[in-house]
């Protein structure tokens, strides 16, 4: 069965597609990628365990990606591991852990550096990747209105 579709007024809709979207502007999509995810970190923040170091609450970042190309914004939400190295210890737990010879692990508790070799076994406390899945939708959800929103303006 052969079946045959045709679309009146596709170079139109094309051209209009066009138009619109070289008038949205990139940085009004980023502002809103920034404005979900800072609210996103902030619900991250919000579940780390308590008793933690600020070191692992301050490590949450939102960040813009640098933009190669004109447009496509894009922006993340992160652990930095160079203010919390231990955070995915905190995250999945330990087993507890014994580093080769020459390895050791430096971490800061209450402003003191400390060295060790060896990790003792601790249980999973995850705090990022469930609040991220918890999340999900309503982050998306909110992205997608702020396309629309943008969209319905440069469309005018």
């Amino acid at each position: 069965m052969k079946i045959d579709i045709s679309i009146e007024g596709l170079p139109l809709l094309v051209a209009q597609f066009k138009q619109i979207a070289q008038s949205v502007e990139a940085q009004e999509m980023e502002n809103r990628l920034l404005e979900v995810g800072e609210d996103l970190r902030n619900k991250i923040q919000r579940e780390v365990p308590k008793g933690e170091t600020k070191n692992l609450f301050n490590s949450i970042v939102c960040k813009k990606f640098e933009r190669k190309i004109k447009g496509n914004p894009a922006v993340f939400v992160a652990v930095d591991r160079k203010i919390a190295p231990h955070a995915h210890l905190v995250e999945y737990g330990t087993k507890g852990l014994r580093l080769a010879k020459k390895g050791v692990m430096k971490f800061f508790v209450a402003g003191l550096a400390i060295f060790a070799r060896s990790v003792a076994p601790m249980p999973a406390q995850p705090f990022f990747r469930s609040t991220v899945d918890r999340e999900e939708s309503k982050t998306v959800s909110r992205i997608a209105q702020g396309a629309i929103e943008i969209i319905e303006r440069a469309s005018k």
